[in-house]
């Protein structure tokens, strides 16, 4: 059932702007780092993609399904004979694929400028970690799905755009620099990529006299219970999402 479900979701956001942001907009990131920072393009790639790209993308992506069915008054979950709770959650594996495509096109571009600028003087990756960051990225992210949903049915487009825009690009950034970053889920994505990557949030490298730079930056405490803490919340968000919509077929 909830294959056919899945299917169903994807169907109804092909050649849509959600199904474009998902290849578009790692394509258009890769193509301007190269031609703006050709040495740093494969750590540009990352960096700006996870901090800056990758969060608006997402959120976009959350809010313009909310408002597709707030335009069609929910008659594509409310009328129908199936659960809304899994037209829910088919919208969320939906989404949580799209996040997960999108961050392997960028992982996969980069290791291919990386293969054929191989013998040019360019700041490398390595090809495990650059793999390993697309998986962590889409742990910690894939939280914010559920939560976005809600906002975006329960407040609206732009109320939830530029709420969760400010949360991860802004609060998320500076926290991900504290010692109590692990209090905050925003902040899991540019953290976990300090150490794994070397990568400080501002994009410079995670070596001594950078800007931010801290030693404990490059510490994998705390790691695993991020990516822990981020599963759980998706989970919990994905149920409670998931009976908010039960409630609406009972009215």
């Amino acid at each position: 059932m909830m294959i056919s479900i899945f299917k169903s979701e994807l169907l109804k956001i092909k050649s849509t702007t959600v199904s474009r942001i998902w290849w578009m907009a790692p394509v258009i990131l890769m193509v301007l780092s190269y031609f703006l920072t050709s040495s740093y393009c494969v750590i540009d790639n990352f960096n700006w993609y996870y901090t800056t790209i990758f969060p608006f993308g997402l959120t976009l992506s959350c809010v313009l399904i909310t408002k597709q069915e707030k335009n069609k008054k929910y008659r594509g979950i409310l009328p129908i004979p199936i659960d809304g709770r899994k037209i829910i959650y088919g919208k969320i594996l939906v989404l949580t694929f799209g996040t997960f495509l999108s961050l392997l096109i960028v992982c996969l571009g980069s290791s291919c400028l990386q293969w054929i600028l191989g013998s040019v003087n360019i700041q490398k990756l390595p090809y495990l970690n650059m793999l390993l960051a697309v998986f962590i990225l889409s742990i910690t992210f894939m939280w914010q799905i559920p939560l976005i949903l809600f906002s975006g049915f329960k407040f609206g487009f732009f109320p939830t755009l530029i709420i969760n825009i400010v949360l991860q690009m802004g609060f998320g950034i500076v926290a991900s620099l504290e010692d109590w970053w692990i209090i905050s889920p925003y902040s899991y994505p540019a953290r976990l990529m300090i150490p794994l990557l070397k990568i400080l949030p501002n994009g410079l490298p995670a070596v001594a006299g950078s800007e931010t730079y801290k030693e404990e930056l490059l510490s994998y405490k705390g790691s695993i219970v991020a990516v822990l803490i981020s599963v759980i919340i998706f989970i919990i968000g994905s149920v409670v999402v998931g009976k908010w919509m039960e409630k609406r077929e009972a009215v």
